[in-house]
């Protein structure tokens, strides 16, 4: 090892973020046998790397050498990581660096993306105010992906909103090899030592798009039997109140029977048109549930929707507006509920909306699914309510009548 004090020179400043990454670049021009390094000079901890194109690893620091520049990677800063440092070559060359780790609000470390195969994801991140004018990038690994100077690369994308500070890329038609770690970072360079300040980090998670709808399908079930079993205990319980204030002695009320709980039916249906499981066009699951107390509507059907972005729209929808014509013709006097992932498909081509008929007011996501929950508010006015009701007066003769 070779940590080596040359005396008095210039030394460049590395800004990094707490629990952010850099990526640090030492330039040279000289070339030898001996082995490359990279220390911390107050408490002389180095690591070393021996061979070129080999990267080299020791707790959060990785080191690798290429012609003409020893790459630093740097991950996880804390503030104990600031002070001064050396990277060089033994016995030949050697850069002297400060290094600043500064906290910033948009700067959290590592987050977690979902993508699903064949559709478009989008990761944003947020980045320092005096990065606004600089040049972003979009790295895989240590790779550059994609850059604000090129805006469209394949199937990336790539935006910056200044106002807001938050740069954003899209990828469209993900794969499984997209999988991996991301980072959003910026370029400083132009002297002997250069540093792409790597702010944020993202583990992109890619996973087949039917586990999305299974997901948002499970917990809206469990929503609607939780719904359901607690309507029902509030009706047993107001039905067995009833029935034992109901009587002309106390000994005729002791010996009423328990009417039984009132059940709610919930039906599930299975599509019959998809063939099989490998070659899904849509997907769908009908809830219909059935309002015991007499009410101006049968029941309210809730059909919970998911369609692939690579499906026949066309079919899909077609697939569709059968299931649910099936259920208006059964159920004519019943509410019907649409909602779900459409994706590219317009499901109103085969439905004319009942517009203004619900108000809906937002509610918290489903669990950490990125679909939110809606509350749904009838605005229409009951029959009972749309007119005063109407007093006649009726007289009857009986035959005894003068």
């Amino acid at each position: 090892m070779r940590w080596q004090d040359p005396g008095p020179v210039s030394c460049s400043d590395v800004i990094g973020y707490s629990d952010s990454s850099i990526m640090i670049h030492c330039y040279h021009q000289e070339n030898g046998e001996h082995e490359y390094y990279f220390c911390k000079t107050t408490t002389k901890e180095c690591i070393e790397v021996e061979t070129s194109n080999t990267w080299i690893h020791k707790d959060r620091i990785s080191l690798l050498h290429l012609p003409g520049v020893l790459a630093v990677m740097y991950r996880r800063l804390s503030f104990q990581d600031s002070g001064l440092y050396q990277c060089g070559q033994t016995g030949l060359w050697s850069r002297d660096l400060k290094l600043t780790v500064e906290r910033d609000p948009c700067c959290s470390g590592s987050k977690t993306v979902t993508g699903y195969l064949g559709e478009t994801v989008t990761i944003s991140c947020s980045y320092p105010d005096q990065y606004e004018k600089d040049t972003k990038y979009f790295y895989q690994d240590v790779v550059t992906v994609i850059s604000t100077k090129v805006t469209e690369r394949d199937r990336f994308s790539i935006s910056d909103n200044r106002g807001s500070r938050v740069l954003s890329v899209r990828i469209s038609d993900v794969r499984e090899d997209d999988g991996g770690v991301y980072y959003c970072g910026v370029w400083n360079g132009g002297g002997a030592v250069s540093y792409y300040s790597l702010y944020t980090e993202i583990q992109l998670q890619v996973t087949a798009p039917g586990s999305s709808i299974i997901i948002i399908i499970t917990v809206c079930v469990s929503v609607v039997l939780l719904l359901i079993g607690g309507a029902a205990l509030i009706f047993y319980r107001l039905r067995c109140r009833r029935t034992h204030v109901t009587g002309s002695t106390p000994s005729s009320r002791m010996e009423t029977k328990d009417p039984g709980p009132t059940y709610t039916t919930v039906s599930f249906l299975k599509n019959p048109d998809s063939p099989t499981d490998a070659a899904v066009t849509v997907k769908y699951l009908i809830i219909l549930c059935r309002p015991r107390w007499p009410r101006e509507i049968s029941g309210v059907i809730v059909t919970t929707v998911y369609i692939p972005l690579q499906a026949d729209t066309d079919l899909a929808l077609g697939i569709l507006y059968k299931a649910v014509n099936r259920q208006e013709a059964t159920h004519p006097e019943a509410a019907f509920i649409v909602d779900g992932n459409f994706n590219k498909a317009n499901f109103w081509k085969f439905v004319t909306p009942l517009r203004d008929a619900y108000k809906a007011l937002p509610r918290p996501l489903f669990g950490k699914s990125e679909h939110f929950s809606i509350l749904l508010l009838p605005t229409f006015t009951q029959k009972l309510k749309q007119a005063p009701p109407t007093i006649r007066e009726v007289h009857r003769w009986t035959d005894q009548s003068d």
